[in-house]
């Protein structure tokens, strides 16, 4: 044994000194997001560190480089940066935490594709490549790459992910923690997922050596156990795939020369290297564009690879314009089966080349559509002058996937790989999608393809199946909201969903039939059943639906007109098969100025002819859109609760998984699969405490709908296993009083209890919900019968009307939840479906049905969901022992103790010395005085406040309170100042958190925030109130607007705002640390930065949601805990990074009439100034230049000027404010001077960078994207800064990419980005793009 572990010691040492000596270049792609902690984004560059130390690295050996990501993509060093083991140690130690704000992982693997492993940067042919990819997360756009939807930044990922892979890289993908898409992590990483994916729960796994070791072994290893074959060369890359693919080329006399447009075809002919071509494979196609457009390759011409390539290569040049229209219709015709296309048999692919702007813009973008609309998918390709914004219309969405954009025609290679990958991955998409529709895997859809004729002979039809995968007879009506409240591109998505979702079908006169009927302030009947006899048809008068943007939402008159009209047999609809509405909105009904009718009569209009149409036998699906649907009305006319869908946005319309689901519940209308009785057998091994509250007051109507409530709660009944030791069931009745008629201790016998619900009477009275909670709260005890923390305890309310006093039943469902009980709420039309959210233990408790009858079909799902409820333990008790123990069960590790019991016996325990308890109490320790000022003006909801004060009970849990570490005062706020207790009113955490308990909502309508800051210096931190001396000092202000005098103060607005100011400022000259939480879209950014501490201790949420979200308490918690702990953070680190930064860098100020005064001007120039401070500035190292620009532009400080810094610093300060218009592009067309080398540039030598400040928009926006693109072409790299004013969407089409511009709500909030700015600025390098 000893000599074992001898041996042992000895590997370990040897391994640990140099345990790989091996050729492989290792890339590191780092996640640099925000959600990463900035400790354990440390610990993550300290892990990479580790494992670099047992490698051997030189240019022989092992080589390095890494690229960090968030919104921004950070080259860290390539390959051939550094030579020595020493020097990529370093460089890995001076990675950078970003702490951007999305996680565009598609970016960093695209730059390591494209950079990283590029032999320009250093990467070998001959050596091992190996990535090493690490995240916390998934993949996050953030409103980067033209508001890229989540699902295309996904893809793009695993594109890029098998762009690497197929190019001969190992790809290992660590994930961290819970909340990675392990699918995502997956689909990164090389084959055998097994070796190559690694998921680790937390970083202080990054400590470990066993992890270090695991991962430096595999990476040594990667020879030895990968499995797949060895990369296929690119030109296989698109083997064993069938489609047509057409090339339109760009033959216009921008292109300059038959040099160039060689480089064209070169390009064309390398992307068709990677095709399998052939008659019965991919067939090929081209097309050459200038003043016509001429095919010069048909499909049909059946030629081999060899053939096609000779073809294009003795293309030649031929000049003219750039008429991209005639390309697209050449390719329309090239496609058609008399050229040799095969539509609707196989993919079809278009690939646009161009270097220049469309002629005629408007017909070009008319004939892509076109070509779109017959299925082809067009992916367009930019050289330098081309306009993006143009290519992306033209392009097939989304745009990231399906537009490529390069600075030359000789950059056209560097695309080559990564246009066939996303060529090659949309046909083996489309290829799947058809093969996922026939359950035949021996077959691919290629097979069905050519063997359509034999099959169909042979009466095997599976082909068709490729067209749609729901056969059934039945007529489908689709009433469409047309109104003004949907933003076109939308409205375009949603006819391009409904074309998709028909694709889906067998449509014929004898199986489903379709018909169309869009709305707003007028009803456009679009098609009927019998308008079109097949899917052609159907499809094509889909496409031309077009959006009426009328000024109303009659959702009444469209459900009257498909009730009168669409489903009448004179317009083709049949008696004997399924009816079906499929309802779309994106609001709730509004008649605008029309119909002479209230809003409240045209909903309650909508509702009658829905429930006219459902009584006819339609079986309606309601789809709402966005958050300003209405629950109420879609509920009110869907069919039942499934056939309810709710979207967040019209993105969700270009999934598959919307589509598919759509196409699915709609074809299993009238069809069930489900297992009878599932439900009972489930409960017979449930054991529960459960009572039913049911309500009887007058809106019940009549004994009969009483008696149908009541045999609703006896079929659940019916369901569980009724015992004294099994299920225990009681029942309470409620009206004007509320009365428990059947208790848990008498309900253990399952006669009993159907007989005690099915004798009692209708009583009639009001709807007083909170004395039922409270009957409930009482009946769930142990001396009647109940066993709290033993078994689950569960509350079914059942009402169909709104509570009488709402805000003393939301108390009181607080309560019972609370103590653990789970609440569901069944809502009849008449109750209010929000009011009963706030009540239930979650929205999904919540179930809602039209109308008494309709209980019924409610009753088996909500059933099976009472039986699947375990023990859960109160909200305080679960937050305790979640922070201490995170792996356990909710019952302190202890099986024997319930949260109830444990509860009972704390004293008994603590007298033991066990302090198990003590430990959940809390885990922040610290000695500090926090003062609460919290909004409670009349623009919060009540549910929200209640929300607000529950949020800062739940925050409150996770301190030790007492007279010796943290101690609690609060104060709100409205038109009223109400101090709601003192640091010295309680002294343990039971008096704290009562005392929360009990803020009320005082609902003023004044947001006097001045006030309230006010009493909170002048008498909370106050010594006769408790504060101390010798303690943090913290404030958190929460607001959901901005300040308002109201009428109380004689005060403007704006001077009020300014007290408000004046206050946080003296608050922290006193030594308190403010933190700002604004909720919602009203607070103002001036404000919430103007009272916090700095930026970071502004927190803004966009709703009172968040508030419920464990994420935000701790997080708040957590910052508030480490107020004036020791930081580990480098004091000046941008001013450090600048230092070493060379660049030329030139400010355009704006000093048009919109900056308001000579006073906003000066804080522009501050800005300025404060980063000019970061640079070292000097003939050979930073330069600064600057122009003012309004109706003119003014270069007042040239480059070769600004080589000195107080000279600089001088000349911004010493500018004057002069007014006038927004010229940008004049200051564009300065810069472009200014960065020349006759004007002291250095063009090529050291990064340009050009930073724009605006608060307003261009005068000329068309001159000023021509003269921004100019610049980008020149290789400057352009910062836009945008103050409120300033379009935000403009100031993207000038920068450099998206993430390039900065928006901030006023002048004086331009501090709060000063130091990201700076840091932004100094990491840039020449040619980097981010």
């Amino acid at each position: 044994m000893s000599y074992l572990l001898i041996l042992l010691s000895i590997i370990t040492a040897s391994t640990a000194q140099e345990m790989c000596s091996k050729k492989a270049d290792i890339a590191f792609v780092i996640d640099s997001s925000r959600s990463i902690w900035k400790p354990n984004f440390e610990t993550q560059v300290k892990f990479l560190y580790d494992i670099l130390k047992m490698f051997e690295i030189s240019p022989a050996k092992t080589q390095a480089a890494a690229v960090s990501f968030s919104n921004v993509t950070n080259p860290e060093f390539l390959f051939n940066s550094f030579s020595s083991k020493a020097d990529v140690l370093e460089a890995i130690k001076d990675i950078k935490y970003t702490k951007g704000s999305a996680t565009r992982t598609y970016k960093a693997l695209e730059y390591m594709n494209e950079e990283i492993f590029n032999s320009e940067n250093g990467a070998r042919n001959d050596a091992v490549k190996i990535a090493i990819v690490m995240t916390d997360g998934e993949t996050n756009p953030g409103g980067h790459d033209n508001d890229l939807p989540l699902e295309d930044a996904i893809k793009w990922t695993q594109d890029e992910a098998k762009v690497a892979k197929d190019n001969g890289v190992n790809v290992f993908a660590i994930g961290i923690g819970s909340r990675i898409n392990e699918k995502e992590i997956m689909g990164i990483a090389s084959e055998p997922k097994a070796e190559f994916a690694i998921k680790v729960k937390t970083y202080e796994e990054f400590k470990t050596d066993k992890l270090k070791e695991l991962v430096a072994y595999r990476a040594c290893s990667v020879e030895k156990m990968t499995t797949t074959k060895p990369p296929e060369p690119q030109e296989e890359q698109c083997t064993k795939l069938v489609a047509d693919v057409i090339f339109a080329i760009d033959q216009s006399t921008s292109i300059e020369s038959e040099k160039n447009f060689s480089l064209e075809l070169d390009f064309v002919v390398r992307v068709v290297k990677n095709f399998d071509v052939g008659p019965d494979e991919t067939r090929v196609g081209a097309v050459v564009f200038s003043d016509e457009a001429d095919r010069v390759l048909e499909l049909k011409d059946e030629m081999s690879k060899v053939d096609v390539i000779q073809r294009i290569h003795d293309i030649r040049w031929g000049r003219g314009n750039t008429f991209m229209d005639k390309a697209f219709v050449k390719m329309r015709e090239g496609f058609s089966k008399e050229y040799g296309g095969r539509p609707k048999q196989v993919p079809q692919i278009a690939v646009l080349v161009t270097d220049g702007v469309a002629t005629d813009p408007y017909r070009a973008l008319a004939e892509a559509n076109k070509l779109k609309s017959q299925g082809v998918e067009i992916f367009t390709i930019g050289v330098k002058s081309a306009r993006l914004s143009q290519l992306n219309e033209l392009s097939s969405d989304p745009d990231s996937q399906h537009v490529f954009s390069v600075d030359s025609l000789e950059a056209l290679s560097s695309i080559v790989n990564r246009l066939s990958s996303r060529v090659c991955s949309s046909i083996q998409g489309k290829q799947r999608k058809c093969e996922s529709t026939t359950n035949l895997s021996v077959f691919g859809c290629w097979l069905f393809t050519m063997w359509t004729k034999t099959l169909l002979a042979l009466s095997f039809v599976v082909g068709a199946l490729c067209d749609h995968f729901c056969s059934k007879e039945a007529d489908i009506a689709f009433i469409i909201d047309s109104s003004s409240s949907i933003w076109p591109p939308n409205f375009k998505t949603q006819v391009n969903f409904l074309y998709d979702v028909l694709n889906l079908f067998d449509i014929s006169p004898t199986k489903t039939q379709i018909a169309a009927v869009s709305y707003s302030d007028v009803i456009k009947p679009e098609f009927q059943f019998n308008t079109h006899k097949d899917k052609d048809g159907a499809l094509w008068a889909t496409k031309k639906i077009y959006q009426t943007k009328g000024d109303a939402t009659r959702t009444y008159k469209a459900l009257e007109y498909m009730n009168n009209e669409i489903f009448s047999s004179k317009n083709g609809a049949r008696s004997g098969v399924m009816k079906i509405a499929i309802v779309m909105t994106d609001g709730e009904t509004n008649p605008g100025s029309y119909d002479r009718l209230t809003l409240e009569e045209a909903k309650q209009l909508t509702l009658k002819e829905a429930k006219r149409a459902r009584n006819n036998g339609v079986y309606v699906f309601a789809i709402g859109v966005g958050w300003e649907v209405l629950d109420e009305e879609l509920y009110g006319m869907a069919s039942e609760p499934d056939s309810v869908i709710k979207v967040p946005t019209y993105g969700e319309f270009k999934t598959d998984k919307l589509k598919e689901m759509l196409a699915k519940k709609t074809c299993d209308v009238g069809v069930t699969t489900v297992k009878p009785n599932k439900q009972e057998e489930e409960c017979l091994k449930h054991v529960a405490d459960v009572i039913f509250a049911i309500d009887q007051s007058t809106s019940i109507d009549n004994e009969k709908n009483f008696n149908i409530e009541l045999d609703f709660v006896n079929d659940m009944v019916e369901k569980f296993d009724v015992a004294k030791d099994e299920t225990r069931v009681g029942a309470i009745v409620f009206s004007n009083g509320a009365s428990r008629f059947l208790e848990l201790r008498d309900g253990v016998d399952k006669s009993l209890v159907l007989d005690r619900i099915h004798g009692r009477n209708w009583e009639r009275g009001n709807t007083n919900m909170h004395l039922a909670f409270q009957k409930m709260q009482e009946g769930f005890l142990p001396e009647k019968g109940g066993r709290p923390g033993l078994v689950p305890q569960i509350a079914v309310m059942v009402t169909d009307g709104e509570a009488t006093d709402p805000g003393a039943a939301r108390k009181e469902a607080a309560k019972l939840r609370n103590d653990g009980v789970l609440i569901f709420a069944i809502g009849v039309t008449g109750a209010n479906r929000t009011e009963l959210e706030t009540y239930a233990t979650s929205p999904d408790y919540v179930y809602y049905v039209n109308n008494l009858q309709a209980l019924r079909s409610i009753s088996s799902k909500l059933s099976t969901r009472v039986c699947e409820q375990r023990i859960v333990p109160s909200r305080e008790c679960s937050i305790k022992y979640k922070r201490c123990f995170p792996k356990a069960e909710p019952t302190t590790n202890l099986p024997v103790f319930s949260c109830w019991l444990f509860t009972m016996w704390t004293k008994t325990l603590l007298a033991l010395g066990f302090v198990v308890g003590a430990l959940c109490d809390h885990f922040c320790s610290k000695e500090a005085d926090i003062a609460f000022v919290i909004d409670s003006s009349n623009s919060i909801w009540p549910p929200n406040f209640d929300t607000q004060v529950h949020f800062l009970y739940d925050v409150l849990s996770l301190f030790d309170i007492s007279p010796t570490k943290t101690q609690i005062a609060a104060v709100s706020y409205s038109d009223v100042i109400k101090p709601e207790f003192q640091f010295n009113t309680h002294n343990n955490k039971d008096g704290v958190l009562g005392a929360t308990q009990k803020i009320e909502h005082t609902k003023g309508g004044a947001t006097r925030t001045y006030k309230a800051l006010e009493y909170m210096n002048n008498e909370i931190f106050s010594s006769k109130n408790g504060a101390r001396s010798d303690v943090m000092k913290i404030a958190i202000v929460m607001t959901d607007g901005e300040t308002n005098p109201g009428s109380v103060d004689p005060f403007t607005q704006e001077e009020a705002k300014q007290l408000t100011l004046k206050e946080a400022k003296r608050a922290r000259d006193n030594g308190i640390y403010v933190f700002a939480i604004g909720v919602g879209g009203k607070v103002v950014d001036e404000e919430l930065f103007g009272m916090a501490s700095e930026p970071d201790s502004v927190i803004k949420v966009p709703t009172y949601g968040e508030f419920k979200t464990d994420k935000l308490k701790e997080m708040l918690a957590k910052k508030t805990c480490d107020v004036g702990e020791p930081t580990t953070v480098k004091p000046n680190e941008p001013e450090e990074q600048c230092l070493k930064h060379v660049a030329d860098v030139i400010f355009a100020i704006d000093q048009s009439t919109s900056i308001g005064s000579q006073k906003n001007f000066s804080i522009e120039l501050d800005f300025v100034n404060d980063l000019v401070e970061k640079f070292d500035i000097a003939k050979d190292e930073t330069r600064v230049g600057a122009i003012a620009f309004s109706t003119d532009a003014s270069r007042f400080l040239e480059l070769r000027d600004g080589v000195d810094k107080s000279l600089v610093l001088n000349r911004i300060h010493g500018r004057n404010w002069e007014r006038g218009n927004t010229n940008m592009h004049l200051a564009f067309q300065k810069m472009q001077e200014g960065f020349l080398p006759e004007k002291g540039g250095r063009p090529l030598l050291v990064p340009q960078i050009a930073v724009m400040v605006t608060d307003g928009e261009a005068t000329n926006p068309y001159e000023a994207r021509e003269e921004a693109a100019k610049l980008r072409n020149s290789g400057v790299l352009i910062f836009a800064i945008g103050v409120m004013g300033a379009n935000r969407r403009e100031l993207e089409t000038y920068a450099t990419s998206p993430d390039y511009v900065y928006y901030v709500n006023n002048l004086q909030a331009l501090r709060s980005i000063s130091s990201e700015l700076s840091t932004r600025v100094c990491e840039q390098r020449i040619g980097s793009l981010s």
